[in-house]
């Protein structure tokens, strides 16, 4: 694998050594394959802005090009298409671009707050400085360093949306640990990830906005061997394609994980953070015990009592109530006359009895 330092400093240079053009923002097209847009089919240029606009924080970088224009320093870098230049970096950018550019498209997004751009303004930003690519794939190792494992990462279903367009692409994931400069598996790992949840997507009936929302739970989940055992997942993460990482006889158990983990439209989440699921959800799918009582129940906390087995669990119990009962025998002689407290050291002498009777018995 290639040196990380010599993937930045060839990803950076290529960009830097090309020489900047400057392109009518009108010309620019956003790229339907953004990773960061979930889209269905394929979008429209105006339902691509919709979405940038609705899910990213666009006011800032507005009223910044409203004061102080474009800085060359940025460049949108963009290939060619059939249609036009497709922006392959600064969609976000060029959304904002556009909006402030077109007062139709203000008014369909309801912006009112807006600076109106002066002539002046309007004629500083129609034309942006841009980095021309010949073909897609010449920038994957600047998107891949710079999103992947650089300094701008995109959130976690991002990146591993963008590693599975690669792969789509063709390229192995040897081939994109080298493009990104990736030596602690990172790429491999959201691989995995984002084929369980293609499968989720595919194969099960729950909603997955909540896994894109919190695809950094799924990571840790997948992260624990107990629970890739359960799911029947393979221990060593994929080397090449695959269309699924949890055997079909293993689906219910996914739904289980998933729904645990995540929730679904009937059941909240059994975790509360990320913790709970190396600390609580790990060990307790390690069990059988564990597990059933999870599934009958639906208390993690619970259920991770038996994660030992039934008999740890129980001589858990007589533990905890020993020292209870330790704790309190100091005030008994205090309170010996008191009808509440006499009523309570009865019932206790009552299931101790009973106990007894049962570890007696034939």
């Amino acid at each position: 694998m290639a040196d990380h330092n010599e993937i930045i400093t060839e990803a950076l240079g290529e960009l830097t050594k090309r020489t900047l053009e400057y392109l009518p923002v009108a010309e620019l097209l956003l790229d339907t394959r953004n990773p960061r847009l979930v889209t269905s089919g394929t979008p429209t240029q105006d339902k691509l802005m919709r979405l940038l606009y609705e899910t990213e924080s666009l006011d800032e970088l507005a009223a910044s090009f409203a004061d102080n224009g474009y800085f060359a320093e940025e460049p949108l870098v963009v290939v060619p298409s059939d249609s036009g230049w497709v922006v392959v970096e600064g969609n976000r950018r060029l959304t904002t671009l556009k909006i402030l550019l077109s007062s139709t498209s203000r008014a369909d997004l309801g912006i009112k707050d807006w600076p109106e751009l002066t002539p002046a303004q309007r004629s500083s930003l129609e034309l942006v400085p841009c980095v021309k690519y010949e073909k897609r794939e010449d920038v994957f190792p600047f998107l891949g360093f710079r999103h992947i494992t650089g300094p701008k990462k995109w959130a976690p279903f991002q990146r591993a949306r963008f590693i599975a367009q690669l792969i789509d692409d063709g390229k192995d994931l040897n081939e994109i640990e080298d493009l990104v400069g990736d030596t602690g598996q990172t790429v491999k790992k959201l691989y995995q990830d984002y084929v369980v949840f293609e499968q989720v997507k595919k194969d099960l009936d729950l909603p997955e906005r909540p896994i894109r929302e919190r695809f950094s739970l799924l990571e840790v989940t997948l992260g624990q061997r107990s629970i890739k055992a359960f799911l029947n997942i393979p221990r060593r993460l994929p080397v090449e394609r695959v269309d699924a990482l949890v055997p079909d006889d293993h689906l219910d158990q996914l739904e289980e994980v998933v729904t645990w983990v995540f929730g679904s439209d009937e059941k909240p989440p059994v975790i509360s953070d990320s913790r709970a699921i190396t600390n609580r959800l790990a060990p307790v799918l390690s069990s059988e015990t564990a597990t059933s009582y999870l599934r009958k129940t639906g208390d993690l906390e619970a259920a991770y009592e038996f994660s030992d087995g039934e008999k740890a669990y129980l001589l858990k119990r007589i533990q905890s109530a020993e020292r209870a009962l330790r704790d309190v025998a100091s005030l008994i002689s205090i309170y010996r006359s008191d009808g509440d407290v006499v009523a309570g050291v009865a019932r206790l002498t009552q299931v101790v009895e009973g106990l007894s009777a049962v570890v007696d018995a034939e």
